[in-house]
């Protein structure tokens, strides 16, 4: 709560604290959705092109795998259902090269499955690579179907991937399933550095804008903070605070306009206190041209005050003969 409240108070009393930190909410959230979309939009390019390029693959190598089974089992001699298989496995296994481009998987369909029937798979890779629903719609449908997964192999490795399945008929047998899987490492390695590319990218565009934002505050706010800091002094009655000029910038005219008004309220303190030490000096000489007089006036006032008796006594005896007659 502490903290709390001395963040608040720097808050109020900061703008440059403020204006730093709007701008890294408001930069961080912008950048933040930008990488977003962009790392989205980059991926989901990426994995289309993959997933266009590997259904165009898989499409032509199932067509040689229908015909490699179809020409095995019309064959001279009769090859038994493991020859056919492999000899199909075989062929895809050499069509995929040495680069690894898809692993195989030829399964037995689910309602011939429990008769022992062989199965292949390259690479070690796992029948639980593919998930039992894309193995019910492969044999329920002729077409084409894929779908995103996770190949494991069985020396318990696993990587993303795209598995493209469609069914394979053999003659006197049945179904199989053929699924291509293809890796999907590189393309995720991509992504993973497209991601970190656009994080450093972020961080590096949030981080200078701080900096210029820091920068241009610090420049702005320096020149307010001197003329507000000259301001405070005139307020204590240092009249002879300026403000230093420099440019011709708005700023120049704020310091420019502050140093005009602090010379004209300096002008008229001046000549108010021109005025008071003028009427001081006036009252100071009609005191002393006023004090003779009247002094002249109370020093008389007071003699005839004393000598009261006196003319009173003599105002009696004036009047006595009268009374007499």
């Amino acid at each position: 709560m502490k903290y709390f409240y001395q963040f608040k108070q720097a808050w109020n009393k900061s703008l440059s604290l403020r204006i730093i930190a709007t701008t890294f909410m408001v930069s961080t959230i912008l950048v933040t959705i930008i990488g977003i979309v962009l790392v989205n939009r980059v991926s989901s390019g990426i994995l289309t092109s993959k997933e266009s390029s590997s259904i165009t693959e898989a499409s032509s190598a199932i067509n040689e795998a229908q015909r490699v089974v179809v020409a095995t089992d019309t064959g001279a001699g009769a090859p038994t259902l493991s020859v056919v298989v492999d000899t199909a496995v075989t062929a895809l296994a050499v069509r995929a090269g040495q680069s690894g481009l898809y692993d195989v998987l030829f399964l037995a369909s689910p309602e011939i499955s429990k008769q022992g029937l062989p199965e292949r798979g390259t690479n070690l890779v796992a029948e639980n690579s593919v998930n039992d629903e894309l193995k019910s719609r492969v044999v329920l449908t002729d077409k084409l179907l894929w779908s995103y997964t996770k190949i494991i192999y069985l020396d318990g490795r696993s990587v993303p991937g795209l598995v493209v399945g469609a069914p394979i008929k053999i003659n006197n047998v049945g179904t199989y399933s053929l699924f291509l899987l293809f890796p999907l490492d590189k393309e995720e390695e991509t992504i993973g550095i497209i991601r970190s590319s656009v994080l450093a990218t972020g961080i590096f565009l949030i981080f200078g804008l701080l900096i210029l934002v820091w920068y241009l505050t610090r420049s702005v706010l320096a020149p307010v903070r001197k003329t507000a800091n000259a301001a405070e002094r005139l307020r204590m009655g240092l009249l002879n605070e300026r403000v230093p000029v420099s440019g011709e910038d708005d700023l120049a005219k704020l310091a420019g306009s502050f140093n005009s008004m602090a010379a004209s309220i300096q002008q008229q303190i001046g000549q108010l206190e021109k005025m008071s030490r003028m009427q001081k000096r006036f009252v100071s000489d009609v005191s002393h041209e006023l004090r003779t007089p009247l002094t002249t006036v109370r020093m008389a006032a007071d003699v005839l005050y004393e000598s009261r008796d006196q003319y009173t006594g003599n105002s009696k005896s004036c009047r006595t003969p009268k009374h007499a007659n």
